[in-house]
C-alpha cells in the first residue's frame, strides 16, 4: 500500500472489497476487537466531550495507540483505566509490560505481594513462573517481618532491575516523540493569498510580497525537514542506546549465571572429595580392626592352649 509508484489503482490495497488493507495478524499483531474498539476513540458516533468507552474497550484503544504512537490517545486511556480503577493486579503487569507502563507493573506487583490469598496457578501461568517465585520470596519475607512494607518497593527494584530497566528506557522514547512539530511564528506580516492582479498599477510590491511569500514558504520546509531528521536521529539514538544497556545487562547476567555455575561445580566437587575421603576413612578402619569385622563378630579374641602344669593331679581312689 505504500509502495511508490503505484502500478494500478486496481492493484492499491484498499481500493476494493476484493483487496482490503491487511493489518498484521497473530500473538503479537492486531486483533478485529482491538482495532474496532479503537476506531470508535478515533470517529466517535456521538460527539461529546469525553469518551465513554468500557474497560476492555479503553484497553484496546491503550494498545494500539501505543503501537501506532497515537500519545494523545495513549494518556487518554491510561487517565480512564487509572480513573476506572477495575484493572486488576495481573491486568497491570501484563498490560504495563506490554504497552510498557512501569509504574503499573509496580503497582500489579505490590498489590500481588501485599493481598492476602497467595496466587493462583492460573495468575502464575501468565505474569510467569520466574516473577511468580520472586513474589513468593519477599512475601514469605514480608510475613516474616524480615522485610518492613516500606522496603518492598526497594526489593522490586532490586529482583526487577533488568526488566523495569527495560520497560522505562521504552517508555520514555513515548515521552520523546512530539505529535505536532512546533515550529516558530514569525513575527512579519502573514503573506496574503496571492491572487493574479491585471491591475498594471504599482507593479513591484505585489511581486516582493509573493517573493517573500515564497522565501517564508521555503524556510518554513527546510525547517520541517531538518526538524523530522532530527527527530529520526533522536529516535535511533535512543533506539541504540537501549540495544546497548540490554546488551550491557545480558552480558552482566551471563557472567553472573557463569558465576553462580562455577561456584555449584566447584561445591559439588568438593562435596565428592569429602565424600570420597570419607569413604577411603572408613576402609582404612575396616582393615585396621582386621577380618570378621564385616560380619559384626568383632576383633577376634586369641587364647593360649593349655600346658601340663595347669593341669590339675587326678584324685586316688
Amino acid at each position: 500500500m505504500f509502495t511508490l509508484p503505484q502500478a494500478s489503482t486496481l492493484d492499491v490495497e484498499g481500493a476494493t472489497r476484493e483487496n482490503p488493507i491487511k493489518l498484521p495478524d497473530g500473538p503479537d499483531g492486531i486483533r478485529h476487537v482491538d482495532f474496532k474498539n479503537f476506531m470508535k476513540a478515533l470517529y466517535p458516533l456521538n460527539v461529546a466531550l469525553t469518551l465513554s468507552l468500557s474497560k476492555a474497550e479503553w484497553i484496546s484503544v491503550l494498545k494500539l495507540s501505543s503501537f501506532w504512537y497515537f500519545l494523545s490517545f495513549r494518556e487518554m486511556a491510561i487517565s480512564e483505566l487509572e480513573r476506572m480503577d477495575e484493572l486488576t493486579s495481573v491486568e497491570k503487569i501484563t498490560l504495563g509490560r506490554h504497552v510498557k507502563i512501569s509504574h503499573w507493573v509496580i503497582s500489579g506487583f505490590e498489590e500481588l505481594i501485599r493481598r492476602d490469598e497467595p496466587m493462583t496457578k492460573e495468575e502464575a501461568l501468565v505474569i510467569d513462573y520466574e516473577t511468580t517465585f520472586s513474589l513468593f520470596r519477599i512475601r514469605e519475607m514480608r510475613l516474616r517481618g524480615s522485610v518492613q512494607a516500606g522496603a518492598i518497593a526497594k526489593n522490586l527494584e532490586r529482583d526487577f532491575e533488568w526488566e523495569l530497566e527495560n520497560i522505562r528506557a521504552e517508555e520514555e522514547g513515548y515521552e520523546g516523540v512530539v505529535e505536532d512539530i512546533p515550529f516558530e511564528v514569525s513575527q512579519e506580516v502573514p503573506c496574503s493569498p496571492v491572487t493574479e492582479d491585471l491591475s498594471p498599477l504599482n507593479p513591484l510590491p505585489h511581486e516582493e510580497e509573493k517573493r517573500r511569500c515564497e522565501e517564508e514558504a521555503r524556510r518554513l520546509k527546510e525547517k520541517q525537514e531538518f526538524e523530522e531528521l532530527r527527530r529520526k536521529k533522536e529516535a535511533v539514538r535512543r533506539r541504540e542506546e537501549m540495544m546497548l544497556r540490554e546488551e550491557a545487562m545480558r552480558r552482566e547476567k551471563e557472567v553472573k549465571l557463569r558465576e553462580e555455575a562455577r561456584l555449584l561445580e566447584e561445591a559439588r566437587q568438593q562435596e565428592e572429595a569429602r565424600q570420597q575421603e570419607e569413604a577411603r576413612q572408613q576402609e582404612e578402619a575396616r582393615r585396621r580392626e582386621g577380618p570378621g569385622n564385616e560380619f559384626g563378630w568383632g576383633r577376634p579374641v586369641w587364647t593360649d592352649p593349655p600346658t601340663s602344669s595347669s593341669k590339675k593331679p587326678r584324685k586316688g581312689r
